[in-house]
Parts: structure tokens; C-alpha cells; sequence
């Protein structure tokens, strides 16, 4: 039988805010064992369920992001994001002046030279 629209957009959104909760994924379930082909992974810390492509390319920005920052880094990232984006429910084009230098006054107190030049450099590139 096929599902409704309803039940099916249903179960997609509860997928979605399982991963999104996840503060760390490790998607060591193999939902399908017996195919080498169409895979499917749950993660065993959320319960989200994402196809073989999404963990080969979760698992590479875990390798490239282990080199980069420190664990408060990341942390003072998380912090950033929900604060000026989900906490105030902000899409780019509702920043406003105040949030971006205030976000830049932490970035720079925090972390390398290279980043905060780094976002000196994309700000003047859209003026």
C-alpha cells in the first residue's frame, strides 16, 4: 500500500529533526547488510537515517574539519550559529550591520589571524 503524502512528509521531517539534533553523528547501522549497492545508515547517537552517499561526505568534512579548530572553536561556532541565526530565525539577507561586527569581535578574539582575515576577505568582496 502506498503511503500518503502526509505520512511520508511526516516521517521526512521527523528524519530531518532527528539529524539536526545530532551533536555528533556516527552512522555505524547498516540498514541493508545484504546490498552493495543503495545503502542506507542510521546513525546510532540520533536514530537519523541518511543514504551511503551523505556518510562518505559526512565522514570527509569530519576529516577535514578535525585539522582546523579546537573544540572550543567549534564550540564558540555552534554558540554563534544559534544564537544570530536560529535563535533569532535570520536568513543572510536579514543580518544587519550590528551582527556581523559583532560576530567578527568574537571571531577575531578567538581564533587564528587566518580566519578573521579570511572573513575581512568575503565581506569586501560583497560590497
Amino acid at each position: 500500500m502506498v503511503k500518503r503524502y502526509n505520512e511520508i512528509m511526516s516521517e521526512v521531517v521527523e528524519n530531518m529533526r532527528k539529524l539536526d539534533s545530532c551533536s555528533k553523528h556516527r552512522f555505524t547501522i547498516d540498514l541493508h547488510p545484504d546490498r552493495k549497492i543503495g545503502k542506507r545508515w542510521r546513525c546510532e547517537n540520533c536514530g537519523g537515517e541518511v543514504d551511503h552517499s551523505a556518510v562518505i561526505w559526512y565522514e570527509k568534512g569530519l576529516e577535514h574539519g578535525s585539522n582546523s579548530f579546537t573544540d572550543e572553536q567549534l564550540q564558540i561556532i555552534k554558540t554563534l550559529y544559534e544564537y544570530f541565526i536560529l535563535s533569532r530565525k535570520l536568513q543572510p539577507d536579514d543580518y544587519s550591520y550590528g551582527d556581523v561586527q559583532a560576530m567578527k569581535e568574537v571571531v577575531q578574539k578567538h581564533f587564528p589571524k587566518e580566519v578573521f582575515n579570511y572573513l575581512e576577505d568575503e565581506d569586501t568582496a560583497t560590497e
